[in-house]
């Protein structure tokens, strides 16, 4: 293989790393694309999970107050007896 040669697979190589690279590029956007929809069905579902665990603690928390409410009543009712009797 001589100098001469050498240019035009060069030349050659830039034409196939040249056409690669704008088929990585086109599927490189394409792939991000679909990346960040998938990124963002995640977030959203994540979201979703997120409210519907707050809301569960919400419901819970107010089921232990009206709980605790109800037996802080039967104590006030039972020491309320307990001063009548005196």
């Amino acid at each position: 293989m001589g100098n001469s040669e050498q240019p035009k697979r060069n030349s050659k190589m830039l034409k196939l790393t040249s056409s690669r690279e704008q088929k990585r590029k086109r599927t490189s956007q394409e792939g991000a694309a679909g990346d960040t929809e998938k990124l963002l069905e995640l977030l959203i579902a994540q979201l979703v999970a997120q409210n519907i665990n707050r809301q569960l603690d919400r419901d819970q928390r107010e089921d232990e107050a009206n709980s605790l409410l109800g037996v802080l009543n039967k104590i006030a009712e039972a020491l309320g007896r307990i001063a009548d009797k005196l």
